[in-house]
């Protein structure tokens, strides 16, 4: 009976070694296929870029991807077979699951704001529900934060080495760009949850002072605080000409089908969108912002490993311009 007891508790170990060894071989094998799937990600990125047609626009359903690709998002994109498994690129966006990628210009750079266009990352906090003082203290201490100097921003709202040094665990500021977008856990007035509201709006690429905004694929919210900050007497125009100029800009980009992420998404070209007086002059004055084209794309990849449905995922940001990876991470 002893010798029973021995022979199965060591089956049992063994089992259980051969199934943590084969996790981890599939694992492994889950971790080449998302590594596949980005490869073939910045193939059409580098694609899209030769592409004489498309590489001068990105819109929600070509982005990124060259208009000489006569395959639908979803057909390049979801569920490529690839050896014994698999690899999707997605997102998910309004409880709908979008093949494709993501481009940063579509958030608001942090890295670009300064003391010129700051209203514009306010508004954006008082849309998501903060009140005026928070929005403030956090605008103007981002600006601390990022500029090269340590003088605050706002007398009132700023931060400086004075504060963050006052604190019960001190440092200093930055006084450089953002790298991360966690990083803004740091700067003055800052809360977790100001934080898991806020952050699907806005990017840290690219990480210069010029703040460029793609109008075709723009998330509503961005928009919104982009028209908002410019409505008011210097522009004799009101929140209400801002928001209904927006409106417009949403509908127009949609194309004939009312659909977004359809082939006929459009790229918003003032001449043809049915502005007002008011809403016209607004929109010449954000144009100074405008992209039509984008240069950093976020790609979200899942490695399938099929026999054991192991799975590995890679996210990562890739510049255009020289398809370099900029931002990086695996689980």
């Amino acid at each position: 009976m002893i010798l029973i007891s021995i022979a199965v508790s060591l089956g049992r170990g063994a089992n259980v070694e051969l199934s943590l060894i084969k996790h981890s071989l599939g694992k492994i094998q889950s971790k080449y296929f998302a590594w596949a799937g980005l490869i073939f990600a910045i193939e059409q990125i580098r694609a899209d870029s030769l592409d004489e047609e498309s590489k001068g626009y990105d819109t929600l359903y070509l982005c990124g991807i060259g208009a000489a690709n006569d395959r639908r998002p979803r057909e390049l994109f979801e569920s490529q077979n690839i050896g014994k498994g698999t690899f999707s690129i997605s997102f998910q966006e309004d409880d709908n699951i979008r093949y494709g990628f993501r481009d940063e210009e579509r958030f608001l750079n942090l890295n670009g704001l300064t003391r010129d266009n700051i209203k514009v990352f306010i508004e954006l906090l008082n849309i998501l529900g903060f009140d005026d003082v928070e929005a403030k203290t956090i605008g103007y201490s981002v600006l601390d934060w990022i500029d090269d100097d340590n003088e605050v921003s706002d007398d009132v709202y700023g931060a400086e080495d004075d504060y963050y040094q006052g604190l019960s665990m001190s440092y200093n500021t930055k006084n450089l760009p953002l790298d991360s977008k966690e990083e803004l856990l740091l700067v003055r007035g800052m809360t977790g949850e100001i934080y898991k509201k806020l952050k699907e709006y806005i990017t840290v690429y690219p990480s210069g002072k010029q703040l460029g905004i793609n109008f075709n694929t723009a998330d509503e919210k961005v928009l919104r605080a982009l028209a908002r900050s410019m409505a008011g007497p210097a522009t004799n125009t009101t929140i209400t000409d801002a928001d209904n100029m927006v409106n417009k800009i949403l509908d127009y980009r949609l194309g004939s089908d009312g659909q977004a992420f359809t082939k006929d998404d459009e790229s918003v070209d003032m001449n043809e969108i049915p502005f007002s007086a008011p809403e016209r002059v607004l929109f010449l004055v954000i144009k100074q912002y405008q992209k039509e084209a984008s240069s950093f794309f976020r790609v979200q990849v899942e490695g399938r490993e099929n026999v054991r449905n192991i799975k590995t995922r890679i996210e990562a940001v890739i510049d255009k311009q020289d398809l370099s990876i900029v931002y990086w991470n695996r689980t």
